[in-house]
């Protein structure tokens, strides 16, 4: 069983150039998270899942803090919900920085890290 909370979007001052974390920019966020309890619907009671206000509110957490690269908020994003999220076997993040700043047109930057 997957558990995926996609599209979580959030205005963070993240960039290597100084004016990216004066200004800012759009980001999405994809979290993916396998929860070690296999029948998780089985009893209906969220203590057998993964809240995905834990996701969404770890996230918010890490996005708030600026970094130059996004890799680097990709990964404590990664430990952050590790630490949180004790009931998950695997996680991914996919952090999307939508219209990068690159001189011409680019729908968005994208960075995925895994922990299996």
């Amino acid at each position: 069983m997957k558990i995926s909370l996609n599209g979580m979007r959030f205005y963070a001052y993240h960039g290597f150039y100084e004016v990216e974390q004066k200004v800012g920019g759009w980001y999405s966020v994809d979290v993916t998270a396998e929860p070690t309890i296999k029948e998780a619907g089985k009893d209906d009671e969220l203590s057998q899942t993964i809240n995905y206000e834990i996701i969404y509110n770890t996230v918010k957490t890490e996005m708030s803090k600026k970094s130059k690269l996004i890799e680097h908020v990709a990964l404590r994003t990664l430990h952050a919900l590790e630490q949180t999220l004790p009931t998950a076997t695997a996680l991914t993040v996919r952090i999307h920085k939508l219209n990068p700043p690159l001189g011409g047109e680019v729908k968005e930057a994208v960075v995925e890290i895994q922990n299996y």
